[in-house]
């Protein structure tokens, strides 16, 4: 493990994390784990390799995670589980969804703590 002095991190991917924290007298070491997560509006399901799934398994380490997706009608298209590892290729019952803009909401209980983090959005589904 590297230590450094500042509490600064820089180029830190996405994905899950811990970060590890001690005072500078070296007493206990504190352990913190953290995601970083990439807030998308667009997923191409094409084939091509690129913005094929919206993916939040990343804050599955969190608690009360639920993550959902809507049509424009109010109709539910996905729900994120632990089985689906709160990732969704575009499709409902084997099928893709219809190109179209979708609304979904994630929230979730940061890990260790009681600060609840609610994000809502749209999200475009576009077929080429």
């Amino acid at each position: 493990m590297v230590w450094q002095s500042s509490n600064v991190f820089n180029n830190v991917p996405r994905g899950a994390h811990t970060v590890f924290v001690r005072d500078s007298k070296f007493c206990e070491v504190v352990k913190k784990p953290f995601a970083i997560i990439n807030l998308i509006n667009t997923i191409t399901p094409n084939g091509d390799g690129y913005n094929e799934v919206i993916n939040y398994s990343a804050l599955m380490a969190n608690d009360n995670l639920v993550f959902r997706i809507f049509d424009r009608y109010g109709a539910e298209v996905f729900r994120g589980t632990r089985e689906n590892q709160y990732t969704w290729d575009g499709r409902v019952g084997g099928r893709y969804v219809p190109t179209a803009t979708y609304w979904y909401f994630i929230t979730w209980t940061e890990y260790g703590s009681t600060l609840s983090i609610k994000h809502s959005s749209w999200l475009l589904v576009k077929h080429r």
